[in-house]
């Protein structure tokens, strides 16, 4: 039961109210909260729509997307590379398009999210916020490898570089039902740092790092299928079988490997 809602003007006021209010949650887009059958607890929420996290700039290092920036703000940016553009576009209702925020999906972690797939195929960064002058950057694997690291942080904002190449997909019965799997790859524009993720219903968000070695290293099909064997876990759900999950992945990063192989001889 949410006994609390609070609306901080600045960051520092954000943090005080969190580190006040025991079972607190940041407030962001309220997809989640709002969904029948929503997993999520909240003692109190705190909503950060004011503290100017909704901005998309171009800098050196490269693309800022703050973290209430909405999927509809982000589609509508001339800046957003079609890359990011494709994974948004997977949330095929409008009304939640216009409500659901980048933050919001990165930090829910969902087994089924929209975008840590994509994110992680861009090698992208996250920005934490301490204090109104105190930043943390962590790049999107390490909340990945350990969600629960980072679970209660502010994110302001992810940063990530538009030139890099990715390709996302997404396997569901219908636009609106949970994904069974959503996976993606990504690599500089001559081919390098290659990067492969998935996320599979029931089984979490999975990084394979032995499997894109192999593929940087030029592996065919069947040291691929070897390599993923060993780093693969997924799990029998209303979404499918693990068997049918199993082979979605590897179906669908081989198709992805060799669109890529294509774009680069």
């Amino acid at each position: 039961m949410v006994n609390g809602y609070w609306k901080p003007e600045t960051v520092d006021e954000a943090l005080a109210l969190k580190a006040g209010h025991k079972g607190s949650r940041f407030l962001a887009g309220g997809t989640e909260l709002e969904r029948l059958g929503c997993a999520v607890e909240a003692k109190g929420l705190i909503d950060v729509k004011a503290l100017g996290f909704d901005g998309i700039r171009r800098e050196r290092d490269g693309l800022h997307v703050g973290s209430m920036v909405t999927f509809t703000q982000a589609l509508e940016s001339d800046l957003v590379p079609n890359g990011l553009k494709e994974a948004l576009r997977f949330m095929g209702s409008l009304p939640k398009r216009n409500m659901a925020t980048i933050g919001g999906n990165v930090m829910r972690h969902g087994s089924d999210s929209y975008l840590l797939p994509t994110l992680a195929a861009y090698h992208a960064g996250l920005v934490f916020v301490a204090d109104s002058a105190q930043e943390t950057a962590v790049e999107i694997e390490q909340l990945i490898r350990h969600p629960a690291e980072w679970e209660h942080g502010l994110l302001k904002e992810i940063v990530l570089d538009p030139k890099r190449q990715v390709s996302s997909r997404r396997f569901a019965i219908t636009r609106e039902s949970h994904a069974a799997v959503t996976l993606s790859l990504g690599c500089k524009a001559d081919g390098s740092d290659l990067r492969m993720a998935a996320a599979v219903r029931g089984a979490g968000v999975q990084l394979f790092a032995r499997s894109q070695e192999r593929i940087a290293g030029g592996a065919g099909r069947n040291e691929f299928h070897a390599a993923l064997e060993g780093e693969l876990e997924t799990a029998d759900d209303l979404t499918g079988s693990a068997e049918y999950k199993r082979y979605l992945v590897e179906e669908g990063l081989w198709m992805l490997v060799e669109a890529m192989r294509r774009d680069h001889v």
